[in-house]
């Protein structure tokens, strides 16, 4: 388990204490936005301890980018272990080289990735930086997007797809909220070394 986490600038310590404590009240998780601390229940099983550990990056994320409170609630619950799942099936993020028909895994499933020119008509003719489309299991992302802009691209569209899975369709502004959570998880993945327990 980390010892501490950077996310929208500011790095978190990383505590794990007993559930009875005065910071977790019985709960799993709780963050201390004036101390700059996260608090996780320390018997939890290591899995649920980092699916607690994404539900705090999100609050966290969901705070730096002004997100408002209820919605802010909703992905933090809704979309801890979904994004703890991606991480997992996809542990080898850092050294991943975006190339044509390389794939990534959400949901247990294959979507491969099809590089292709800015102005093809799955990227709306130049209007789109990449598409998910779920019933086939693809993602296009523009070819003449370096690497790093590329893999931010990708995590923006796997926003989409973690939003999907978790049934977040209405109530909400989609493409705001995918914005928002891709951008600020991307940060927090590229400040921070996050290895997840394999199963």
């Amino acid at each position: 388990m980390l010892e501490k986490i950077k996310v929208g600038g500011i790095t978190y310590s990383i505590e794990l204490v007993s559930a009875e404590t005065e910071e977790l009240q019985g709960n799993y998780g709780y963050i201390d936005y004036n101390k700059c601390k996260m608090f996780i229940n320390k018997s939890l099983h290591p899995d649920l301890k980092e699916e607690v550990l994404c539900e705090l990056i999100l609050l966290a994320i969901g705070s730096h980018m002004e997100v408002d409170d209820k919605v802010e609630d909703v992905i933090s619950k809704n979309c801890a272990k979904i994004l703890r799942m991606v991480m997992v099936d996809n542990w080898n993020f850092k050294k991943f080289k975006l190339r044509h028909k390389a794939w990534v895994r959400l949901g247990g499933s294959r979507y491969y990735i099809y590089l292709v020119d800015r102005y093809n008509k799955e990227l709306k003719y130049g209007e789109a930086a990449g598409r998910i489309e779920f019933s086939s299991r693809r993602i296009w992302l523009p070819k003449e997007l370096d690497q790093h802009k590329a893999l931010e691209n990708l995590f923006h569209e796997i926003w989409h797809w973690i939003l999907d899975f978790a049934g977040i369709k209405d109530d909400i502004d989609i493409e705001d909220t995918v914005l928002k959570y891709s951008k600020g998880f991307f940060q927090v993945f590229i400040d921070n070394d996050i290895k997840f327990h394999m199963y």
